[in-house]
């Protein structure tokens, strides 16, 4: 579609959206213990197409999650920085914050792709 210069239409927005009732089923057997491992954009599973409330420091990883949506899509700077204060009492990391919901475009993330590999194992 956006080779033809076309974009997508949505019908709802992110702040409106909700778990599926597949969503709901899939955690219900996460947590009876019937799922091994899931990759997925859900909470305690690699999410591999990142989580439209997680923005993350560029610089020293450290995840923040919102109770609100970022706002921002494709591994961009959501406007704000890392405040995590380093050793010693240091000046903070400062860091730029990204989101970490992915773009057609982006490649998935090393971290979690790793993670989703090793419980394959």
């Amino acid at each position: 579609m956006e080779e033809r210069g076309e974009m997508p239409h949505f019908n709802t927005t992110f702040e409106d959206s909700s778990p599926s009732l597949t969503h709901i089923a899939l955690l219900q057997l996460q947590r009876t213990g019937h799922l091994k491992y899931l990759i997925s954009q859900n909470d305690r599973l690699s999410e591999l197409h990142g989580n439209m409330f997680v923005e993350e420091c560029e610089k020293c990883d450290k995840q923040y999650v919102r109770d609100t949506v970022i706002g921002v899509m494709g591994v961009k700077p959501t406007g704000r920085y890392c405040d995590v204060t380093r050793s010693r009492g240091l000046r903070s990391c400062r860091g730029k914050l990204i989101s970490t919901l992915l773009d057609w475009e982006d490649s998935l993330p090393d971290r979690d792709l790793n993670r989703a590999d090793e419980a394959c194992q």
